[in-house]
């Protein structure tokens, strides 16, 4: 019994202390637990700015509008892409908020500097992360290149089972691209395929991704045949077309690499005159205080203006000569909705049905430039950059008026101090006369007295002993006075402000003809798309011409409108539907259309099989025309470029030093004179 109730006795000893040390053990790894959380969360600093810019509503729209184009390079990884995005933002905003500081420190206490400081500063944040997305771009399609070449010889490894020759491809891709890999994969093996294309194609970087999707989904669902290849040979028609898409991302590749060496740096030349504004007038007016008259009063408030505005057009126009990436259509909700009100739509459709056919002319340019509002709702964006340009430059005229009063009133450091036989003492007390006289000018009549009458004043009133400081008192006296007097609101300022409302209402619709004229490329691009999809289809039994424009239409961009058309119209009438498409303007789009009218009397194969040729021999001169037109545009980006640069220099550095050297040539003749 005894014996019982020691083994009983131990058997508790050991659970008791078995499970002491299971909640000993369990306890220390939960706080081991929360220490390494704690330590991660301390060295996570991106989480930090996560949740920063996730509080911020300004922060918080554009972390947004980043994630959803990061989020096409990396489907289904949220993650990595909420991580990216801070990372990028992070870097951007620091950049910004350095070049902000700089702005603020060496504004002088300009307001106008610091306003357009900030602007620039934003312009700055916003290249930088347009930038890193471009690298971050390139370096998926240089993935994607590789993952073509994969993906042609896993198929035949796999015996030409599509489906695993892509998820062998899934290990062997990098991260970013395996990502996409296996969404192709998921797609193929999905219950509904066809509706899960539409999905990814919605999300799909760019048309080269879509048309592997495309040539994978075709080659599952009707599988794939041998056709003939050269020199009588054969091979399979999903590697001819997979070698088609190669080299189209290829020259795509070639295409944007030199574009983005050629327009290095061109953006910084640009927008950087913005920021040595005040560094040159601080240096300007410490080395030579004659210079403060030109940069403290009117003529430098407007140069600023000026340069900034020069800066700001060429920065856009050299974005748009860029062409690194296709502008995705931008919604403008706004301007839809303002254009819609009673009394605005009512006058903007009166406005535009007085010249109907540049109406049509100009929607269609918007259509093409990937802008999505019609040609009312641009009518009411020239109409606002009007009334924004006129109301800047009512602003800009009294900010310069305030600028010279101010300066007129308070600036003084160039008055006196050029005379030697005064001391410091004297020319501080020379400064205070005169500063006072200024502020009750009214009240002294001085505008009706003539020098010697003033200097007579100002030594009976101030008991001032010297007369000849007296008389530089005076004069001084008289000139700002003048100067003062004549700093009013002039009418022909109504003529200045009106000319900025002109020049507002032209400036969107030069950019859009400047746009115009790059838009050549992207048709071509986009007739070279529609002949990869014709020769993926061509050799599928039983293709028919409506397919084919259904998948043209996935693909369309510039002539997605008409094409549309056409298929809603071709079941009633598809000759006709076909040469109302055939009406469009580009000659290479013509001819492509000419094809697909000879497809029903000669069949599919026969009728593109000139394109299928033509376009063998064609890469080499597209790489050609791409550079030509690519140093062509830099060329003129250059030119562009140092127009900014050449204001600041010629405007706000050598001119104030030539009229500068001009007036003191002429006081010293008259000094000479008298």
């Amino acid at each position: 019994m005894n014996q019982q109730l020691l083994i009983i006795t131990i058997g508790g000893l050991m659970l008791v202390t078995a499970l002491l040390a299971f909640n000993y053990a369990r306890n220390r790894r939960m706080k081991l637990e929360r220490v390494i959380v704690k330590t991660r969360n301390r060295k996570n600093y991106l989480y930090t700015f996560y949740l920063l810019y996730q509080k911020i509503p300004p922060l918080r729209r554009i972390f947004k509008k980043q994630y959803s184009r990061t989020s096409l390079l990396y489907p289904a990884d949220v993650t990595v892409v909420n991580n990216k995005v801070t990372k990028d933002m992070t870097l951007g905003l620091g950049i910004a908020l350095a070049a902000a500081i700089f702005v603020i420190l060496s504004s002088g206490g300009s307001i106008f500097y610091i306003g357009m400081g900030l602007v620039a500063t934003y312009v700055t944040y916003t290249h930088i992360i347009n930038t890193r997305y471009e690298n971050l771009y390139v370096k998926l399609l240089q993935q994607f290149k590789v993952f073509l070449s994969d993906v042609k010889s896993n198929y035949y490894s796999a015996n030409r089972q599509l489906d695993t020759a892509i998820y062998m491809t899934v290990d062997e891709s990098p991260y970013e691209m395996s990502l996409h890999a296996q969404k192709f994969y998921d797609i193929l093996n999905s219950d509904d395929m066809e509706l899960e294309a539409a999905k990814y194609n919605d999300i799909s970087p760019n048309s080269y991704f879509t048309t592997f999707l495309a040539i994978a989904t075709t080659t599952w669902q009707y599988g794939d045949k041998e056709i003939a290849g050269v020199e009588g040979t054969t091979t399979s028609n999903f590697i001819h077309s997979m070698n088609e898409l190669k080299n189209e991302v290829d020259i795509e590749l070639q295409r944007i690499k030199r574009n983005m060496y050629l327009f290095a740096n061109l953006v910084w030349v640009a927008i950087g005159p913005i920021f040595f504004l005040k560094p040159i007038q601080l240096f300007g007016t410490r080395g030579i205080t004659e210079l403060s008259d030109y940069y403290t009063g009117s003529f430098g408030t407007i140069m600023m203006v000026i340069v900034f505005a020069a800066s700001l057009i060429c920065y856009n126009l050299i974005m748009g000569s860029k062409d690194i990436m296709r502008k995705e259509p931008e919604e403008q909700p706004i301007l839809t909705k303002i254009s819609n009100w009673g009394f605005i739509s009512v006058f903007l459709t009166n406005l535009a049905n007085k010249n109907f056919s540049k109406a049509e002319r100009t929607t269609e340019k918007l259509k093409l430039n990937g802008e999505r509002i019609g040609y009312k709702q641009f009518l009411l964006k020239r109409i606002i950059w009007a009334a924004v340009l006129m109301a800047a430059a009512q602003i800009l005229i009294i900010g310069a008026q305030m600028e010279q009063t101010k300066r007129l009133m308070n600036d003084f450091s160039n008055a006196f101090n050029t005379s030697y036989q005064f001391t410091d003492a004297d020319v501080e007390a020379m400064e205070y006369v005169t500063k006072s006289y200024l502020a009750e000018r009214k009240e002294a009549g001085i505008e009706n007295l003539d020098i010697d009458e003033l200097t007579d004043k100002v030594q009976e009133e101030q008991g001032i002993v010297r007369r000849d400081q007296a008389q530089m008192i005076a004069a001084e006296l008289l000139t700002r006075s003048h100067e003062l007097s004549v700093n009013y609101y002039k009418w022909f300022y109504l003529f200045i402000v009106f000319i900025a409302g002109i020049a507002g209402y032209m400036l969107p619709y030069a950019f859009l003809l400047y746009r115009a004229s790059e838009m050549r490329k992207g048709m071509e691009d986009e007739v070279n798309q529609f002949q990869t999809i014709v020769i993926i289809l061509m050799n599928v039994d039983n293709m028919s011409v409506a397919t084919i424009l259904e998948w043209m239409e996935r693909f369309a961009y510039c002539f997605k409108e008409p094409i549309s058309k056409c298929i809603m119209e071709l079941p009633l009438d598809e000759e006709g539907a076909l040469k109302e498409l055939r009406l469009e303007p580009f000659e290479p789009f013509r001819r492509f259309v000419n094809n697909m009218l000879n497809v029903n009397s000669q069949g599919v194969v026969a009728a593109f099989e000139d394109i299928a040729s033509e376009k063998a021999n064609s890469n080499e001169e597209r790489k050609i025309d791409n550079q030509m037109r690519a140093e062509k545009k830099a060329d003129r980006a250059k030119l562009i470029a140092l127009v900014p640069l050449a204001i600041e220099i010629g405007g706000y550095l050598v001119y104030p030093m030539m009229a500068m050297s001009t007036d003191m040539l002429r006081q010293l003749n008259q000094s000479f004179a008298g």
